[in-house]
């Protein structure tokens, strides 16, 4: 795909973006030069297919091909970098770069506008990085869960796919750790009987988990809300230097 080029400069060294499909997308070898990453590729290999993609670009040394990342790929980059600039060049991409490129929160061409009319899963979308760009924070995790649960179009997760949403961004967890945590922290009960796992009114009344029905049954759900508590959490745990 071919998309124009959008050139920010960061502390001397070039970042180039492009929009495409609305999203803004970085040039994988920019961001990994700036973060340490020395083997950009094999950083990029680790990627999930829908967070990287190929742009072509016309240059006055003729067609250049690029490796570009999305916002999820580009959060996985600066969590594999080691060095203090990671959160300082996280800061510039939140506060500077996407608010330049996006107006709330995305790129709104003629045609995307058409789409928020005619399609309701691009209207949640529009919504979901609205709240991404509205309310900054020094750990953008738990924004980026918020606002993936919320094109998702989910008041409620199972554990195991909350889980699975956590371990999207780059966060170590699983159904068992994440069930664990929740006992640990009382907001499930921790029993030998039907009661384990059950939500506690501790972990209702701060609405981190909650109990919906499949017929008679009862089924113990994460929260959004216990999504972005589980986000912070687990970025303080494993990424101390991103999370401030």
């Amino acid at each position: 795909m071919t998309n124009s080029l959008q050139i920010f400069n960061y502390n001397g060294a070039k970042v180039r973006t492009v929009i495409q499909d609305g999203q803004a997308w970085f040039v994988a070898k920019d961001v990994c030069d700036v973060l340490g990453l020395k083997n950009s590729r094999k950083a990029v290999s680790e990627l999930y297919d829908n967070e990287k993609d190929v742009t072509i670009s016309y240059t006055p040394g003729g067609k250049q091909e690029m490796t570009i990342v999305n916002e999820p790929g580009l959060y996985k980059l600066i969590f594999k970098s080691r060095k203090p600039e990671a959160k300082k060049f996280q800061d510039w991409v939140f506060y500077d770069v996407l608010p330049d490129i996006n107006k709330h929160g995305m790129y709104l061409s003629d045609k995307l506008m058409e789409q928020l009319i005619d399609k309701p899963a691009v209207f949640r979308e529009v919504c979901a990085n609205y709240i991404e760009s509205k309310y900054p924070s020094s750990d953008k995790t738990s924004l980026m869960v918020l606002g993936y649960s919320v094109r998702l179009s989910q008041s409620l997760f199972v554990v195991k796919e909350a889980a699975n949403i956590l371990r999207k961004f780059g966060l170590d967890t699983g159904e068992y750790k994440l069930w664990r945590m929740l006992r640990d922290d009382g907001f499930a009960c921790r029993h030998n009987d039907r009661r384990h796992n059950i939500p506690t009114q501790k972990g209702l009344d701060e609405n981190i988990i909650a109990t919906a029905f499949t017929g008679k049954t009862p089924l113990t759900m994460m929260t959004v809300n216990g999504l972005q508590y589980y986000a912070q959490k687990l970025v303080k745990r494993d990424f101390p230097l991103l999370a401030g």
